[in-house]
């Protein structure tokens, strides 16, 4: 039997990309054990993926300044006791920092991967360093160059996550409520983002509600987080009573079994876009000042839109030029073209 632990505490989009690789170490390791160091509010994506048997919790704030350090330093401590009580064979840093890096180093583990060009020094934790040859490669890709330094196979990337009944039977009520009609196209809308510069507009997200309605004959839901539910509320309403609103109404995993219960989803770059990736959901994607090819929706079957421009992608978060012309230079008419295009296909499919 094989132990193996995974570092990854952040972000959620980052760790629903390296799940692929839990899942294939579980397929080609008979009897691995794989457990996984992750931020408290992530915690939830893991326990919905089966070959993931332990998680422990890694609070980033404890440890980014010296006060807060010693605070909480027996609480530190009982971290790394705790992992080193495990005996890992192999530990695997998929986040690349120094807390990472470190923590990696007191496991005690004496197999040690990282990647050769991390930040912030933490290579001088590794022992087995992971080389990344091309500059641009989708973060999910990176992540599977781990398994050819531990001499597995990469194979197709398989998310393995599977939320649970209760989440299913959870969204079914909550669409019932809301009076969704199942024999029409369900199509979700998320327009939020952590940074600005990823946001559309929202007089756009509006339009684009009114015209999948009213045009597609689709039931259009608009949704996200609990600190997006006032802003949700407002597109929605702003749409004309024709949406819904469902953000805040579902945890993360109750999210995911609504999207997967949905037709398509239509986002920002955002911790949803790969939610839906995961859960085998298509997504048109709305992409401004951060690179689809690192970060966007993983498959050939779901579509980017995304300008060429000279200031693209600038990857900030805030507009240099404050014109977010990335972003504004997407319009409806085109992304309403996509959305059509992915429907007809998905009634297509479906009838074949």
């Amino acid at each position: 039997m094989k132990k193996i632990l995974i570092i990854k505490p952040s972000s959620r989009g980052d760790i629903m990309h390296a799940l692929p690789v839990a899942t294939a170490i579980s397929r080609q390791v008979p009897g691995a054990v794989i457990d996984w160091v992750v931020r408290p509010e992530y915690a939830e994506i893991l326990e919905a993926h089966p070959a993931i048997r332990r998680i422990f919790l890694f609070d980033r704030g404890k440890w980014s300044r010296l006060s807060r350090m010693l605070k909480t330093l027996p609480e530190m401590i009982s971290l790394v006791r705790s992992l080193r009580r495990e005996n890992y064979d192999e530990v695997l840093d998929l986040q690349g920092l120094f807390r990472s890096g470190l923590l990696s180093f007191l496991s005690g583990s004496s197999l040690r991967f990282g990647f050769e060009n991390a930040r912030e020094f933490s290579p001088v934790f590794y022992n087995r360093k992971v080389k990344v040859l091309k500059e641009r490669i989708h973060a999910l890709e990176r992540y599977q160059l781990f398994l050819k330094e531990m001499g597995l196979k990469m194979l197709d990337p398989d998310y393995g996550l599977k939320p649970s009944d209760d989440a299913f039977s959870f969204v079914e009520n909550l669409l019932s409520k809301a009076g969704i009609r199942p024999d029409r196209p369900l199509i979700i809308l998320n327009p939020n983002a952590r940074w600005e510069t990823k946001k559309w507009i929202a007089e756009r997200w509006q339009e684009l509600a009114k015209r999948l309605v009213t045009e597609l004959q689709a039931e259009v839901i608009f949704a996200g987080g609990e600190a997006e539910a006032s802003e949700c509320d407002s597109l929605a309403r702003g749409a004309g009573g024709l949406v819904h609103n469902l953000a805040g109404k579902t945890t993360l995993m109750q999210l995911a079994a609504l999207l997967k219960k949905s037709s398509l989803l239509v986002t920002c770059d955002s911790g949803p876009m790969h939610l839906s990736v995961a859960v085998g959901t298509r997504v048109v994607a709305l992409f401004g000042p951060t690179d689809p090819v690192r970060t966007g929706p993983y498959g050939s079957e779901n579509r980017v839109l995304h300008k060429d421009m000279d200031c693209s992608p600038c990857l900030k978060r805030s507009c240099p030029e404050r014109t977010h012309a990335c972003m504004e230079a997407i319009t409806v008419e085109e992304v309403f073209q996509e959305v059509k295009q992915m429907i007809v296909k998905l009634g297509s499919d479906t009838n074949s």
